[in-house]
């Protein structure tokens, strides 16, 4: 995944920073991943800005997010040179798009997906890589913030 979309931009992998905001995703990743040039560590990307960088992954993580925190988190994404946020998008929404959920639960359990340019986040992005999921009526939408570029 990492490798297809530093690909999109030709950057070359320097130096990663990996983030997670669960405790149990944080150490298993680290454990599994880290090396000299692979670090990770534990953020709570809606009350604190992530580490300087050329380029910002958010990989299915504001999903889980009720909306009123995405909205707080989506600022901290600008002010990187490239930001791609990828989220699950349904293919036929049961409910409305953007359905708001508690912490820590998943849009997809309510037929929803987390579409970032539709209400109520209406954000300028280019969506750069739709893949089918593999096992749920959902696509994983990776899109480009326009104010990064």
């Amino acid at each position: 995944f990492l490798s297809a979309l530093l690909s999109l931009f030709r950057l070359p992998l320097v130096y990663y920073v990996g983030l997670a905001s669960s405790s149990v995703v944080f150490l298993l990743t680290r454990d599994r991943h880290a090396s000299g040039r692979v670090r990770f560590d534990q953020l709570d990307i809606v009350r604190r800005d992530p580490p300087d960088g050329d380029l910002v992954l958010c990989r299915e993580v504001l999903q889980h997010l009720p909306n009123a925190m995405v909205a707080r988190a989506l600022p901290r994404f600008a002010r990187f040179p490239a930001a791609l946020l990828t989220n699950c998008v349904a293919r036929a929404p049961d409910r409305a798009m953007n359905a708001d959920v508690p912490l820590g639960h998943c849009r997809s359990a309510l037929g929803s997906g987390l579409d970032l340019t539709a209400p109520p986040f209406s954000i300028a992005a280019v969506e750069r890589l739709r893949v089918a999921h593999d096992r749920l009526p959902f696509d994983i939408v990776t899109l480009e913030l326009a104010a990064a570029r």
